[in-house]
């Protein structure tokens, strides 16, 4: 029998959600900075502390995770994973104060606040809100606070390879309160347009890889369209290509006889490195008909980032689209077209979704913030999640 989730959010107290969030804001915890994801970590592990809860903390490089557990800890029980990382990217030219986290009409402003420090406070605030309700759960919920989810993501690929491992895990980036199951891949395509070197004043005598190169562009953006439109995921969407560098040429008075193009391809499920060359050796095939001088060859330097798509009809995603309907009242799915540590944790093994508080459109931002409201519902969503997710039937 479920416990009841009214006596477990009633321990999540907007002003200890507001005040974790304001200290761990003001933290700056980009790269570069000196232990500032260490220091985030410690605030919640003294967090944890005063709350009867212990945490871990491992070195990542220049950063850290830390990892916190409530629940049943013996072998072979079911466990839930919030995750949510400690990193932001830096400060730039920001029009806000970035570490002062100024809260003006609900709105909690800085750097960190919508990415993804709200949804960390919301998580570590879930986690002791189940601690303090004394609930009996029939299993784990693991805390995992992650580093240089930014600039690589370390810390996560830490625990893809040494765990701790649970059955299925949340990534509290920001949703907007929406469940994201479903994320795009990325791969990198390199374009290696082949010319011939010549003198500038007598061009024709070389065979001019940028020309080239421009036909090529223009039948990608008339034929890939066509063909990604066909593909369409029911959440993602089409696959989508944006060409990010092109390098060619040494010197004006110099036919350039190399051209090479990188391009981002967003992928789908399903689709393979061998699917994505065949795909830029038609068009190729398809431009050199026009112009017998096109020559270039196609390289897929990886799948960088895999896709996630975890199925709707996981336990555990039920049990959030009930928590979600109980509390905020409106249960929306999406799919992301950039990806997230959650994408590592799937293609890892642990079928994970996206839910937490904040626009994804504000991330990054001059004017970066969160609505307070939606951290302190995503916490509750949290909690009574696990306890769904954890209790007997």
């Amino acid at each position: 029998m479920l416990p009841d989730w009214r006596g477990v959010v009633s321990d999540i107290k907007e002003e200890e959600v507001i005040s974790l969030l304001r200290e761990i804001v003001r933290v700056p915890s980009y790269i570069g900075v000196k232990d500032g994801e260490r220091k985030v970590a410690q605030i919640l592990a003294s967090y944890f502390r005063k709350n009867g809860i212990g945490s871990q903390m491992e070195a990542v490089g220049a950063g850290a995770n830390i990892f916190a557990r409530v629940g049943t800890a013996s072998a072979g029980v079911p466990s839930i994973m919030f995750n949510g990382h400690l990193d932001t990217v830096p400060v730039g030219n920001m029009s806000v104060p970035p570490h002062e986290a100024l809260v003006e009409g609900g709105v909690l402003y800085g750097r960190g606040a919508c990415d993804m420090k709200g949804g960390v406070t919301a998580m570590a605030c879930a986690l002791v809100a189940l601690k303090r309700s004394g609930v009996k759960l029939k299993g784990t919920v693991i805390f995992a606070g992650v580093s240089g989810e930014e600039s690589g993501n370390a810390g996560t690929r830490r625990i893809v390879q040494r765990g701790p491992r649970a059955e299925c895990a949340i990534v509290g980036e920001p949703t907007e309160l929406k469940i994201a199951p479903a994320s795009k891949g990325m791969a990198i395509v390199r374009v290696t347009v082949k010319g011939k070197t010549g003198h500038g004043s007598a061009p024709c005598e070389g065979v001019n890889s940028i020309e080239k190169a421009t036909k090529i562009v223009a039948r990608m953006h008339e034929e890939l369209p066509k063909l990604y439109n066909a593909k369409a995921h029911p959440l993602l969407g089409s696959p989508t290509f944006s060409i990010g560098v092109i390098r060619a040429g040494t010197q004006p008075n110099i036919v350039p006889d190399q051209c090479v193009m990188m391009i981002d391809r967003r992928t789908l499920p399903g689709e393979t490195p061998n699917d994505l060359k065949a795909e830029f050796e038609r068009v190729i095939a398809s431009t050199k008909k026009e112009d017998s001088k096109v020559d270039a060859d196609i390289n897929i330097d990886g799948i960088v980032l895999p896709v996630m798509d975890t199925p709707l009809d996981a336990p555990f995603i039920k049990c959030l689209r009930e928590a979600v309907d109980e509390i905020h009242g409106k249960v929306a799915l999406i799919g992301l077209s950039g990806s997230t540590d959650g994408a590592l944790l799937s293609f890892g093994g642990i079928p994970t979704v996206v839910f937490g508080p904040g626009d994804m459109n504000k991330a990054h931002s001059e004017d970066e913030c969160v609505n307070l409201a939606e951290v302190i519902k995503a916490a509750k969503i949290y909690a009574f999640t696990s306890m769904k997710y954890l209790s007997d039937p």
